[in-house]
């Protein structure tokens, strides 16, 4: 990995494969089956969080930090799942 990339190839698909498989968008933080800006509060809230995050304080790649290659991840997904 290169220094100051936050993410490895393939890392986010697998996140990804996870988190489909449990039936909800990737950027869906609090899983709630909608990404919006709940999802979007409780990240910014844990951003910047190294070391133990999890997919509920946003770490949406598996890094156990929450940065900017998670929100990218949120901001993909943002207004997907069912937001009825």
């Amino acid at each position: 990995m290169k220094e100051g990339v936050g993410l490895e190839p393939g890392a986010a698909a697998a996140r990804l494969a996870v988190v489909l498989a449990e039936g909800g968008p990737a950027g869906d933080v609090n899983g709630d089956g909608c990404v919006n800006l709940a999802d979007l509060a409780v990240m910014l809230a844990n951003f910047g969080r190294v070391g133990d995050a999890g997919p509920e304080d946003g770490d949406l790649d598996g890094d156990h930090d929450v940065d900017l290659a998670d929100l990218a991840i949120l901001l993909s997904d943002f207004g997907s799942g069912d937001c009825g």
